[in-house]
């Protein structure tokens, strides 16, 4: 982001430093419930703002809303950076899949946010990718070289971190370890379809065997996140402290799920720690995976991520400087 060139004056070469614009950064977390934004500086997150995704209302109000997301944020300072935290796939500054939010496929980011952002530099990143990012460089995997950050909500996010920077592969799409086929018996996949990881260990998972737990040993589903029939992710984390039959039965099972999946990824990138952060994450989850990854041959390096919600925002100003 900062050109140097050198300026010979009486016969002294000196260094002329041209610094970012004056204006500020933005970071956009934007998600299928709620887009969170503000702005970042020093890896601190200013004057954040929340605002409702509203997906089932289509493509212009969610494009309203990212616009009100960022004006909001930038409080009528000159814009001169957004990163934006996307859950799916896109090419450039265009929304190519995002599948909680199918309204905005096709959709130029570039053009729908012009008004707002005007000539500011734009950048996308994965949502995933800008968690790991942030919490691999200002977190919990701050002072390591590789790491591996994994979101656990209603779906499996993951961002892979080498040497410092973001690992994108050749295509863009490296990190999506929860789309990893564990069913050999399968005969053709699609995301959604299951017989991946993201079906094993997801939020949507654990309510799956809550419930099944209930029925088995007939006691009433209690806990409000994954009794109903829609799961409420950001309460999911409570169901690491209940203390019934059924709950105790689905904690071992998806601890030792988690355990295996993360043995994996150790075997196969070998990073100095793994951050784990999302909904349905939590203090007990590390423990428990902690004292089992070495029945699986892995190193106990697994830490709870520490940013908290402004996490995707900061990831997502810090991926502007890894393009």
């Amino acid at each position: 982001m900062v050109a140097v060139k050198r300026r010979v004056r009486r016969g002294v070469a000196s260094k002329v430093v041209h610094k970012k614009p004056a204006g500020v950064t933005i970071g956009v977390d934007f998600g299928g419930t709620k887009i969170a934004a503000g702005v970042v500086a020093r890896g601190k997150v200013h004057d954040r703002v929340e605002v409702p995704t509203g997906a089932a209302l289509g493509r212009e109000h969610v494009i309203g809303q990212l616009r009100s997301a960022i004006s909001l944020a930038a409080r009528g300072r000159v814009i001169s950076y957004v990163g934006i935290g996307v859950p799916g796939l896109f090419s450039g500054t265009k929304v190519t899949l995002i599948a909680n939010i199918r309204a905005m496929d096709g959709v130029d980011l570039r053009k729908a946010l012009s008004p707002v952002i005007g000539k500011a530099t734009l950048f996308l990143e994965n949502d995933a990718r800008s968690f790991a990012l942030a919490e691999a460089r200002m977190g919990a995997g701050r002072g390591s070289r590789h790491a591996v950050g994994i979101t656990l909500g209603t779906g499996v996010g993951a961002g892979i971190i080498i040497d410092g920077r973001v690992y994108r592969g050749s295509t863009g799409s490296a990190g999506e370890i929860g789309h990893v086929i564990i069913d050999c018996g399968v005969q053709s996949f699609r995301i959604g379809d299951g017989g991946d990881w993201e079906s094993v260990i997801s939020g949507r998972a654990m309510q799956r065997y809550y419930q099944e737990s209930c029925r088995t040993s007939r006691q009433r589903s209690s806990h409000q996140g994954l009794s109903g029939a829609a799961i409420d992710v950001p309460r999911v984390s409570e169901f690491w402290n209940e203390r019934s039959a059924p709950a105790l039965a689905t904690r071992d099972f998806i601890s030792r799920k988690v355990a295996i999946f993360i043995a994996n990824i150790i075997t196969t990138i070998d990073p100095d720690v793994v951050i784990i952060g999302g909904g349905a994450a939590s203090e007990d989850l590390v423990r428990r995976v902690n004292a089992l990854l070495p029945r699986y041959g892995s190193r106990p390096i697994i830490r709870l991520a520490r940013l908290g919600r402004d996490a995707g925002i900061i990831g997502a100003a810090l991926a502007i400087d890894e393009d």
